[in-house]
């Protein structure tokens, strides 16, 4: 995703759930693009975002991607590759005549291309998020990909580099399918709350998987906790539900399928009023799509 670099905004969630589509985050990452600057250069002129696929503008909108892309075919030195970012929902990859063609969404006629080795280097780190597309839920992910490209030969996009994410149907990044159900759930109940991203953390498990802001004037953090998760992540889980200034398990901070919500499948959704919470977990989506930014003032107990 890209954020502003000033309150830690994020540009293509800025709309209500319900009117989220590619023509919107078209919309909002690229006028974000334009404030971010690297190695000189605003991020605009080496991003790609599809825009909507129509089959009445697809000539002109081709045009505009090659247009935009063309600045791939000027090797710098001849030598040096330029390069560029696409940043677009992952629809697929198959078998090429050397290595694997990439779909993205949006853009039925210009795959990426990828070696076969670096494709199975994705596929051990990201295996989980494209197998989380056919997962047998309710409301279908999203695996949201960019690409590091360049252009090995005139209009073939190669890609040297990719990274992955998993969203909702809304376009709320999760971290896993254990997320989904908490999401869809607060969604769908139209509640107001922060999706905390980690970032560059290793691990997710010492943040609230949500944090409710319509219960009360402090966020109340929302725990998920899987039947999957391995020991590692559960013992940092409880560590972090166990931290604070309240009684381990105790009825008064600790309750199941509060403010209206379910279980759903093995997943328990856990609620504990927090009287501190880790520094780092200060952004996150909420709702209407904003990611708030927080400074490191304590949360106080709240009275059942």
């Amino acid at each position: 995703m890209i954020f502003r670099p000033r309150g830690c905004r994020v540009a293509p969630l800025q709309v209500a759930s319900d009117k989220r589509n590619q023509g919107v985050l078209h919309k909002y990452i690229t006028e974000a693009a334009e404030e971010v600057l690297t190695k000189g250069l605003r991020l605009s002129e080496r991003l790609y975002v599809p825009e909507p696929f129509r089959e009445s503008t697809h000539a002109e909108t081709a045009r505009r991607r090659r247009s935009k892309l063309a600045v791939l075919e000027s090797p710098q030195d001849g030598h040096q590759f330029n390069m560029a970012l696409v940043l677009g929902e992952f629809k697929g990859s198959e078998a090429g005549d050397a290595g694997r063609r990439i779909w993205i969404q949006h853009m039925p006629d210009a795959p990426l291309f990828i070696e076969a080795t670096a494709w199975g280097r994705i596929v051990r780190a990201y295996g989980n998020f494209l197998q989380a597309r056919d997962a047998d839920t309710d409301h279908k992910p999203r695996v949201v990909m960019g690409a590091l490209i360049y252009a090995k030969r005139e209009h073939m996009y190669q890609v040297d580099a990719a990274s992955f994410i998993l969203t909702t149907d809304q376009w709320i990044p999760i971290e896993g399918l254990h997320e989904l159900g908490l999401i869809s759930a607060l969604i769908e109940q139209r509640r107001r709350f922060i999706k905390p991203l980690r970032y560059d953390a290793k691990s997710a498990a010492a943040f609230p998987n949500a944090r409710l802001l319509d219960a009360g004037e402090k966020p109340v953090p929302l725990h998920v906790v899987s039947a999957f998760i391995d020991a590692k992540e559960r013992a940092t889980k409880e560590k972090t539900l166990n931290a604070g200034a309240y009684p381990q398990a105790s009825d008064e901070y600790c309750f199941r399928c509060s403010f209206n919500l379910r279980f759903i499948g093995k997943w328990q959704y856990v609620v504990r009023f927090r009287h501190r919470r880790p520094a780092a977990a200060r952004c996150g989506f909420d709702n209407q799509g904003e990611l708030h930014g927080h400074d490191q003032e304590q949360e106080k107990e709240i009275p059942d």
